[in-house]
Parts: structure tokens; C-alpha cells; sequence
């Protein structure tokens, strides 16, 4: 499951006029809309509504549907799930779940508290009554509850001594229930109150909320101005077509900035995210300038294997690398506007709205929506009548790579329906893969790939299917051993073949960098006292220790980027002083310009993402 986020959106229900607000006034009476941090709902599409609108009908049937839908604005957020899990808002209380469920392949739908009352209410769900305030056990049996009334449903609603709903089951037998969630007491006739709010449709919420709106503007303004008077360079933006970059640049438009337009091409980017990206801005009237990666993604993929949430190579080679290169070639600083916001991700909630671009000194990074929730955006967007890239509408949360780890399975099966052309050689990529390292069909189909360790998601689906998750990892490791012609190893020695044929030239020129005293002897060089030798020749490296240290992960770096090097460039644009110098495959350094920083070796790409793996492969800890 993810981090848990250090932040959360402040959003509020008007039960007068029945429609959420961005903000709440001194004094103002509103209702507090509870979501699971970082609270980021946003509106229902009218797919969404559509594939709840068929879980309602298959779950209780067709009355429910007219029962429970009554209102147009429907609000969805993200909660911790295997896979795509939404909060649905209806009149300011939580409706119910709608998630989609991996092992099934298919969307299912899950009680709240007001589907829960408007269902009880209508008798189209078994519910029954506890003699307690409070559930005190996990599984009820009949003498712990009364029959109240009994359908043929799933799900089974709680009700305590009280008359409050306080949670749901489901049946394990005929009289037998296993309780699955549990709520905060509310009284069933408060939530049914709820039923006879007025109806309202989004263009109401966009009006009432024109006041946050311009806040939310006014904060945007505020921050360019401040850049603007403090730090003097030409504009530019890194325009992707997506919702947040769109947001972005309708707000520099209105401060009066035309920057320049940048557009990351990764390679792998939905064809459509390209194709919408060009359309607008030449529908503004503005040219675009595309950012290349010197190595396509296909061509990486062969070196690397597939990319993982905690092996995200692709994010360094095709997006971070590109940028980095482009700018190089400048000596103009750039103020680079960017579409982050804080609520994108547990990483992103501790960004900065002004930040210096690392590697890149003639670039200072700024976030003019950095504090914008979602719902003001799409408010705003559609406010100004902006054209939205239409994937949005078909489910996806956000945009970008069609393989990114970070995506779920639900938005794959959407971009296989969308885009089979360019799924097709992936999917048959992957079950190649696993084909050959003996990996089982699920890693493919569950999207197992998209881990490389064993986190508590991966874990989880491994469990739903019978999968032994050791096997798994083990598997894995092997996959990654062939991949990276790791010969040997144990967890005192290794055995590289030598891709590159580094020699002693090569590791006394990395090792004078590291400060590390060492002695040669033919093709044999020891480190105090053969604490860690190392034994090179045209075909293999091999590195014997007697104990792991960083002494000894200091040699592993070296041995990595001299093996391994596929001359992405990166060493050679992070060193300060140019002392980075090519010898045939390899990156060596000029000792005579060299500061000794160990940038060139620490940041080094294949030594960031190789070196966690070999650790593993040899079931070393640092």
C-alpha cells in the first residue's frame, strides 16, 4: 500500500445548496468532506457514472440504480487498494466504492454509509441488527445478531442497538457473516435526510465556487510575480498536454507569459498525449519544441529488462537526461514552469514552489499551481472552456508513458482497448520474458512486473492467486542475474562478464577518484592488504571481499560503470569541471581537472540502478 501522504485537501459541503466547495468562509457553516489523504477527489466522468450506473444494476438491481443516482455532481477519490479504488461523494457523504478488482478483471462496487441507508431504506439489502452500540467481533453468528430483512446480495449492512449504520458484512454461510468494514455511528434517518438536498449540476458548483477559484488564480499570480522581480531569465514550459501543464499555461497566458514550449518525448508516450500536446498549442498559435533521449525506450528496454516502480531507469534515461542536455547548451538562465502539484504523490508533498534545478545551474524550476487541488482545476478548465485531452474522460487518472509502472491495471486495459498497437508488442514482450525466465503467467497479467522487490501490493496479489512469493523474487533475481551476465557469486565474491573490457588502467584511474589505496599485480589489484582483491581479464571481472562495507560498495560502483556502461552521456554533463574523457567504451576522468566529487560515480545511471540488483543477486546489505 502506499506511503501515507503528509498532507490532505481541505474540501467542504454546502448542504444548503447541495454542491462541494474549495473553501470555507469565517463563520460559514459547512459540511467537512472526509476522504482518505491526500483527499484529492474530483468529478465523475460520464464513463464512470456509466460503470457504476451497471454495478448498482448488477449488484441490487435497476430500482437502485434510480434510487441511489439522484444527482448529478458526483465527487471520486483515490483509497489505498490493490489496484484503482474510488471514494464516490453524493451529497456530501460517501456513497459508496467503486474499484477495480484484478483477480475478477472487472469493476465491482462497495457500500457506504448513505448507499448503505437509501438501500436499507428501500429493503433492497439484507441488513441486520446488532444488541451492541459498537462490532466487537469479526465474525457474527446468529445469536450475536437479528434478521431485520433478507435479500439476495452480497453485501450485508450493520446496524447497531441505536438505529446507526455502522458498518457492512459479507455471508459466509446462510447465518454466518464476516464483517469487512466498519464506520462511525450515524444515525440512519440523518443520512436519509440527505436524499431530498436539491439537484444541482456543475455548472451550479463552478458558480458557487468563482470566489475560490479566483483565490486559487490570485496565489498563482502572486508567485510568478515574486519570481519575475527577484530572479531575471527567459520563460519556459514544459508542456505535456496533460490536465496539470494545461492549468499551467492558461495561467502564465493570463499573468501575460508566452514561454517557450517544451514537449518530453520519452518514446513511449500515448499516442495520443502526443497527438493532443501538438493540436493545442498550434491551435493557440504557438510552436513547440520536442526533447529527445538519445537512447529510445525499445533500445533501453533490451539493456535494462522492464522498468519497476523501484526500478524506474526509464524516468533517467528518456525524461531526466533529455532536459538536462537541452539546457546544457544554453548559458541563459531559464525560469522552467512546470505543472507540479503536491497531491500527486507522497514524494511530490514535500516539493517547494521555487526549487534550482539539480545538474542544470542556469535553471530554477517553478510551480505556479503547486497547491491546487484537482477539483479546482477541472473547475477552472472547464470555466474557461478549455479542450481537455480526451483520455481523461476514458478513466485515466493521469497521463504519460503507456507502460509506466506507476499505472494500474485498469488504465492498462484501457490503453489495450485504445491503443493495440502499441500494447500488442509490449504485452508479447513481457510474456516473452516471462516465458524464458520461467516467470509465471500472472507476472503479466496481474502486471506483477511493475515491482521488482516484494512490497505489500505485489505481496497481496500474490496471495489472492496462490502465487509463492519467495519463488517469485527468486525467479526474479535469476531473471536479472542472465539479464546483467552476473557468472558467479556468494556473499563474499562476484563474477561480472566483462562487457566493456575494463582493465587495471581503468579501476586505478576510478579508485584514485575514491581516494582508495590499493596495489597491482598483473591483472590482480588488492585493496589494504587483499581486504577486497579484484581479477580482470578480457572475459570476466571478478571481486572477492572479506567483509561488505562501504569500502567495498565503493569498488562494486567503479566495476559497475566501467561493465556496464552504455554511454548515456550523464557523467559527462554533471561534472562541474569537464574532466569526463572517453576511451574507447568507457567514461574515464582527466585526474588533472577532477575536484574529486564522485559525482560522475555515485549518480552514474547504470551504477544507480544495477547496483541495488547486484546487492540482491549476492543477498548483500548495506
Amino acid at each position: 500500500m502506499p506511503s501515507r501522504f503528509p498532507i490532505c485537501v481541505k474540501l467542504y459541503w454546502d448542504t444548503n445548496r447541495n454542491l462541494p466547495l474549495l473553501g470555507k468562509l469565517p463563520r460559514e457553516k459547512l459540511k467537512k468532506i472526509f476522504l482518505h489523504p491526500p483527499g484529492d477527489a474530483r468529478p465523475a466522468f460520464p464513463i464512470e457514472v456509466s460503470r457504476l450506473r451497471e454495478c448498482l444494476r448488477k449488484n441490487y438491481g435497476n430500482i437502485a440504480v434510480k434510487v441511489l443516482l439522484k444527482n448529478e455532481v458526483l465527487l471520486l477519490a483515490n483509497t489505498p487498494y490493490i489496484d484503482e479504488m474510488k471514494q464516490v461523494v453524493m451529497n456530501g457523504e460517501t456513497l459508496g466504492y467503486l474499484f477495480f478488482d484484478p483477480i475478477r478483471d472487472e469493476w465491482r462496487f462497495r457500500l457506504g454509509p448513505l448507499g448503505a441507508a437509501i438501500l436499507v431504506n428501500e429493503k433492497l439489502v439484507t441488513h441486520i441488527k446488532l444488541p451492541t452500540r459498537k462490532i466487537t467481533k469479526g465474525i457474527l453468528r446468529p445469536s450475536d445478531y437479528k434478521m431485520l430483512h433478507f435479500e439476495n446480495t452480497d453485501e450485508i449492512v450493520l446496524i447497531n442497538s441505536r438505529d446507526e449504520i455502522i458498518g457492512t458484512a459479507v455471508m459466509l454461510k446462510r447465518d454466518k457473516f464476516l464483517v469487512i468494514k466498519k464506520w462511525p455511528s450515524t444515525k440512519l434517518e440523518k443520512l436519509l435526510k440527505l436524499i431530498d438536498l436539491p439537484k444541482v449540476t456543475w455548472n451550479d458548483v463552478i458558480k458557487a465556487n468563482e470566489i475560490w477559484l479566483h483565490y486559487f488564480i490570485s496565489s498563482s499570480h502572486r508567485l510568478i510575480y515574486k519570481v519575475l522581480n527577484k530572479i531575471k531569465g527567459k520563460k519556459a514550459m514544459l508542456f505535456s498536454g496533460g490536465k496539470d501543464s494545461l492549468l499551467t499555461l492558461h495561467i502564465l497566458l493570463d499573468f501575460g507569459i508566452e514561454p517557450k514550449l517544451l514537449f518530453n518525448n520519452t518514446t513511449a508516450e500515448l499516442p495520443t498525449v502526443f497527438n493532443f500536446a501538438f493540436h493545442y498549442v498550434n491551435k493557440l498559435g504557438f510552436e513547440m519544441e520536442e526533447i529527445k533521449p538519445t537512447i529510445d525506450f525499445w533500445t533501453a528496454l533490451r539493456k535494462f529488462g522492464p522498468p519497476a516502480r523501484d526500478y524506474r531507469w526509464c524516468t533517467r534515461l528518456l525524461k531526466v537526461l533529455p532536459t538536462i542536455i537541452y539546457f546544457k547548451r544554453f548559458k541563459d538562465k531559464f525560469l522552467l514552469f512546470t505543472g507540479l502539484r503536491l497531491y500527486e504523490s507522497v514524494a511530490r508533498a514535500h516539493a517547494s514552489s521555487i526549487e534550482r534545478a539539480r545538474h542544470m545551474k542556469n535553471v530554477i524550476y517553478v510551480a505556479p499551481i503547486l497547491e491546487w487541488p484537482t477539483l479546482a482545476e477541472w473547475l477552472y478548465l472547464w470555466h474557461k472552456g478549455c479542450e481537455v485531452n480526451p483520455l481523461y474522460y476514458f478513466g485515466y487518472d493521469r497521463l504519460g508513458c503507456f507502460m509506466c509502472p506507476a499505472s494500474k491495471l485498469c488504465e492498462f486495459r484501457i490503453t489495450k482497448v485504445l491503443h493495440p498497437e502499441i500494447w500488442e508488442p509490449w504485452e508479447k514482450y513481457l510474456y516473452s520474458f516471462a516465458e524464458k525466465k520461467k516467470l509465471p503467467k500472472e507476472w503479466v497479467t496481474l502486471g506483477l512486473w511493475r515491482w521488482l522487490g516484494i512490497g505489500s501490493t505485489k505481496r497481496n496479489l500474490c496471495k489472492r492467486k496462490n502465487l509463492e512469493v519467495n519463488n517469485l523474487e527468486n525467479n526474479i533475481l535469476n531473471t536479472f542475474r542472465e539479464l546483467f551476465n552476473v557468472i558467479a557469486y556468494s556473499e563474499k565474491s562476484i563474477t561480472l562478464a566483462n562487457r566493456n573490457k575494463i582493465d587495471i588502467d581503468f579501476l586505478q584511474n576510478m579508485f584514485t577518484i575514491l581516494n582508495i589505496k590499493f596495489s597491482t599485480n598483473d591483472n590482480t589489484l588488492s585493496v589494504m592488504n587483499s581486504v577486497l582483491t579484484i581479477q580482470t581479464n578480457s572475459d570476466y571481472v571478478k571481486v572477492s571481499w572479506s567483509q561488505y562495507n562501504n569500502l567495498v560498495r565503493d569498488c562494486l560502483k567503479t566495476i559497475i560503470k566501467g561493465v556496464y556502461c552504455i554511454n548515456c552521456g550523464y557523467c559527462e554533463l554533471v561534472c562541474r569541471n569537464k574532466a569526463i574523457i572517453s576511451k574507447g567504451n568507457l567514461k574515464m576522468v582527466n585526474l588533472e581537472k577532477c575536484n574529486k566529487c564522485r559525482l560522475c560515480i555515485d549518480d552514474c545511471t547504470v551504477v544507480r540502478y544495477i547496483l541495488p540488483l547486484v546487492e540482491m543477486i549476492c543477498g548483500l546489505k548495506h
